[in-house]
């Protein structure tokens, strides 16, 4: 996932998810990198740093919900973009079999 920056003064980018809906995201161990890449299934990805990474989407989610104590502390200045990838995989546990979650990512500069 590419992100472009396009305010007038310099920011910093966090990455955060509010809210969730269903169960599922207990059971997802979750990853978040930056790095170089333009392919939309990340094929071409070369991470440069982790942000998060070996915990839970919902341990995310309860840490990293607000811009304050979002993630990524990215200085960004007009059209500056930084490529994301995000990785989720499923614990080996029954209790995931028919569960789901649904999120929405934010990215969000503040001056």
């Amino acid at each position: 996932m590419i992100t472009t920056y396009t305010g007038s003064l310099p920011a910093t980018v966090q990455m955060y998810v509010p809210t969730a809906t269903g169960t599922l995201g207990s059971y997802l161990v979750f990853r978040l990198q930056y790095g170089t890449g333009s392919n939309t299934d990340c094929s071409d990805f070369s991470a440069t740093g982790t942000l998060y990474s070996n915990s839970t989407l919902a341990a995310f989610i309860t840490a990293r919900n607000t811009w304050a104590n979002g993630i990524g502390s990215w200085s960004a200045t007009t059209n500056a973009t930084r490529t994301w990838k995000l990785e989720w995989i499923v614990q080996s546990d029954d209790a995931a079999i028919n569960q789901t979650t649904s999120f929405t990512a934010r990215w969000e500069a503040q001056a």
